[in-house]
């Protein structure tokens, strides 16, 4: 299955306030509480939880896309994915075909002291990529640095949740819902 992938840099500003420019998502009758999520040790090998098993009697109510499949530039073919971003309260669901103006150049973010800024993008695969891992390096801007430490990388988790509502209980849709510290992650091209 092809899947779009959404990614978030939570940004931790300790010293200044400053613009950022970086370069190149049993039964439902009641509130499941899922297990704490221990990570492992090696920070390298972060895997999403797993989630519950949908009950037989709901239906799935799928997002349907229309935009149409983006025209690639020869380097996102070559590199095997799409960059893209969207305002932060718009769902990128797993089959999200990327628009053209979505096209992402650079991550712009400001903060203050003290303040967690969420930075986002997600990643259109073009072909299937294998231990998918997002580094970030220190962010520096002419009146400062964030250093990596401040910097938290998630991965934006899809689950099968209540829709048109979280209270619904025979439907459902596959939701943008978590942002987990997952570092690895298969990512299959989207309707694949």
């Amino acid at each position: 299955m092809k899947m779009v992938i959404g990614v978030g840099l939570l940004i931790y500003v300790v010293a200044t306030g400053c613009a950022l420019v970086a370069g190149e998502t049993a039964d439902r009758a009641g509130i499941q509480k899922l297990p704490k999520l221990e990570y492992p040790q090696d920070a390298s090998k972060r895997r999403a939880r797993v989630q519950p098993d949908v009950p037989d009697n709901y239906t799935a109510v799928p997002f349907i896309e229309s935009a149409p499949p983006p025209v690639l530039t020869v380097e996102e073919r070559e590199r095997g994915y799409l960059l893209f971003q969207r305002p932060i309260m718009e769902p990128v669901y797993p089959n999200t075909r990327p628009l053209a103006y979505e096209r992402l150049q650079s991550l712009t973010g400001f903060a203050t002291p003290g303040e967690f800024e969420p930075v986002t993008f997600s990643i259109y695969p073009v072909r299937d990529l294998e231990n998918l891992q997002v580094r970030v390096s220190a962010l520096a801007s002419p009146d400062g640095k964030i250093p990596n430490s401040n910097i938290d990388v998630r991965l934006l988790t899809y689950w099968d949740v209540g829709y048109p509502r979280y209270t619904s209980r025979s439907t459902y849709r596959r939701t943008p819902e978590l942002l987990e510290r997952v570092t690895v992650l298969p990512a299959p091209q989207p309707g694949k």
